[in-house]
């Protein structure tokens, strides 16, 4: 397993670790635009199965409409939990908000 830090990843895995989620849950957890896309590196980089099993849920409209909802097979909790504890012991939140910080400063720049 040779996969270098990804914050993405790591909100990822760190949410599917607590339960299943759907592409949109996953978008917002993961910040990312495309899900189905991450999933996809997942599995390659770190040889993850991460089934995506077909529900159905009710839309805005009141039709049932089927929507993927990907999880971690048993396996795939072993693989997830060795890969973050390979992470730098910082907490997530400290690099969060190191995150946020530089994006403000890069705004700041950008706009002045």
């Amino acid at each position: 397993m040779v996969c270098s830090h990804n914050l993405r990843y790591e909100r990822a895995l760190r949410a599917l670790l607590q339960s299943p989620l759907r592409r949109e849950q996953l978008d917002r957890v993961a910040t990312v635009s495309n899900g189905p896309d991450l999933i996809r590196k997942l599995r390659r980089r770190l040889s993850l199965e991460l089934p995506c099993k077909l529900v159905p849920l009710l839309d805005k409209d009141g039709r049932t409409v089927v929507v993927g909802e990907y999880s971690l097979t048993d396996a795939d909790k072993r693989i997830a939990r060795r890969w973050l504890e390979t992470l730098p012991k910082q907490k997530l939140s400290a690099r969060l908000g190191l995150l946020v910080s530089n994006i403000a400063r890069r705004t700041k720049q950008a706009v002045a």
